[in-house]
């Protein structure tokens, strides 16, 4: 299976249509690329597939696909900078030196599972910040790309077509598209949190809110909408490439707590700086 991926059409670089992002790239980011959109055409390919499944937790799943798209990332990844240090869903941690990656070959496993089309392939690489932010969303063809201040992007993979990402400032909540990550609740603290989000969120009148089942993709969404604030009760290291992504967009990520976002943060709020500190007494029940 390693092996068809391989051989399925990545990255056509050649058919960008910016040339002021093309010399913003280099060659390992063109690398990534490749192997996400390759691993992501390869998920496409399978959804409605006879697939093998495992429940890792009560609606937490894992499939044959998450386990063949994790291995195909790793061992690139491994190819392109031997020895790197990885932090994979599936295979845990394999041990390495220097730069870290974090890698979530397949979030949404469940939507992907019903036919969905919420879902992605994440891929983040860190030194002591989160340096670079590779997302890749294979149902919408829509490539996500993020550089420790240089910005954020999204590139078609239809057509090539690279547009960077920016919000807007918002000055009231109400004004915001409320973006809540809930791809499983598997114990009953976690349901309460989202539950409390909720009413708080309807008690202040958000314009809308929306919920994807995905970490990813609604991070991806936040970072796409004009004024937004994103909620994510439970966050993996391996979904870290979602904070580069929203901060490079405008937004502030923190915890629950005030602390800034890292790969091991247990939750995460992104809004603008603007809306940080009434965000943080409205919504979460926090001081300023």
């Amino acid at each position: 299976m390693i092996q068809e991926i391989e051989e399925m059409q990545g990255f056509r670089f050649y058919l960008l249509q910016s040339k002021e992002f093309a010399a913003l790239i280099d060659e390992f980011d063109r690398s990534v690329f490749d192997i996400i959109v390759k691993v992501g055409k390869y998920i496409k390919s399978r959804q409605g597939d006879d697939i093998e499944i495992e429940q890792k937790e009560k609606k937490d799943f894992v499939s044959e696909v998450d386990k063949i798209s994790g291995k195909a990332i790793t061992d690139a990844l491994r190819r392109l900078k031997p020895g790197l240090h990885i932090v994979e869903e599936e295979q845990g941690v394999i041990e390495g030196r220097g730069m870290r990656a974090y890698v979530d070959p397949l979030d949404g496993t469940t939507n992907f599972i019903y036919g969905l089309s919420d879902y992605g392939v994440s891929i983040a690489l860190a030194g002591e910040l989160i340096e670079r932010a590779y997302i890749y969303l294979p149902a919408y063809n829509e490539l996500f790309f993020a550089k420790l201040d240089a910005g954020a992007f999204l590139i078609s993979t239809i057509n090539y077509a690279v547009r960077e990402l920016r919000v807007k400032e918002a000055d009231k909540i109400d004004d915001c598209l409320a973006f809540l990550s809930r791809s499983q609740i598997i114990d009953e603290a976690l349901g309460k949190i989202f539950d409390k989000l909720s009413s708080s969120l309807r008690k202040h009148s958000v314009a809308t809110a929306r919920c994807y089942g995905t970490g990813v993709v609604g991070a991806c969404r936040a970072a796409q909408s004009g004024k937004a604030v994103f909620l994510q009760p439970k966050s993996e290291d391996v979904q870290c490439a979602i904070i580069l992504l929203m901060q490079e967009a405008g937004l502030k990520v923190c915890d629950f707590d005030g602390n800034p976002a890292a790969p091991e943060s247990k939750n995460l709020v992104a809004c603008s700086e603007q809306l940080y500190k009434e965000v943080r007494k409205k919504i979460l029940g926090k001081g300023g």
